[in-house]
This record gives structure tokens, sequence and C-alpha cells, in this order.
């Protein structure tokens, strides 16, 4: 590895260290003090704003406006609720990968009230916490984060 290369890889490291200790260091949103009337899963991914859900407000659009720029869904929530609400009493194990800020994982931990949730994402976006939901940091195109991750849901069993 020539000089350049490794100040690249230390300008990372510290990069992620930053980044990593600032998210760490931010408020996020107790999902296991909120208490929700809402049942249906597609309910719960408009609520939460996820675009898995059929109409969410716009989280790319560069202004904020008092009406804010709505957006159809991809409207998964048929899908899933229609294929897995057998499981919603159940202690199960999801995993997300790439939950961004954590949308859909909040709807889902509200859906399925016995769920442990896994969630994985490059980015410190994760907005939530909660005794039930595990966020693990990886970038999938990293072998060291993938190895990292392995080691992470060993312990976690």
């Amino acid at each position: 590895m020539n000089v350049l290369e490794q100040k690249m890889k230390s300008k990372k490291k510290i990069l992620k260290f930053y980044k990593e200790t600032i998210f760490k260091l931010k408020k996020k949103i107790n999902l296991d003090k909120q208490i929700l009337e809402i049942v249906s899963l597609n309910e719960l991914f408009n609520y939460f704003g996820t675009d898995k859900g059929t109409e969410v407000t716009n989280q790319y659009q560069k202004t904020s406006s008092k009406t804010d720029q709505k957006l159809i869904g991809h409207g998964y929530a048929e899908f899933y609720e229609k294929h897995l609400k057998i499981y919603k009493n159940d202690k199960i194990n999801i995993l997300e990968i790439g939950t961004w800020k954590g949308a859909s994982v909040a709807a889902f931990y509200h859906y399925f009230k016995r769920a442990i949730i896994f969630c994985i994402d490059k980015n410190f976006k994760f907005q939530f916490k909660s005794k039930r939901v595990n966020f693990f940091n990886c970038d999938t195109e990293n072998s060291n984060d993938i190895n990292n991750l392995k080691e992470y849901l060993k312990k976690k069993n």
C-alpha cells in the first residue's frame, strides 16, 4: 500500500469515527415509549413516512412549505400484511437492509409487537431506539464491515 492509499484509508477511518460519535450522541425517538392506536401496516407506513405505504410526504423535497409535497408510495403494505400477518403476534426476528432513517423499522416495531428487529445501513441517519431494535452500520461493499456484522450477529445470537 502506498502513502496516498494509507492517507485515504486513515481519512475514511477518521470520518467514520466522527460520524459514529455524532450518531451516538444524537437524540433518538424512543419507540418503547410510543403508544399508537394504528393497527394496519399501511397506516403505520404512512404515519412514519416510509415509501412502503400508499401516501407519504416527499422526504427529499428541497424546501419546506405549509403543504408538504405528497407522493404515492410503493404500496408494499398490502403484500406484507397479506403474507406476514400470521406472524404479527409471534416472537420473530426481522432484518431490514437499507434502513435510511428508520421509518419502516418504526412501523414494523408497532405492527409486530414481539419482534426483534435488526437494521443495517451504511449511513448514520437512523432516528429511533428501542430494546427490540438493533441498528448496525455496515457498508455491504466493505469486507471488514461484513466481517464485523457477522461477529455482531453472533453476539446477538
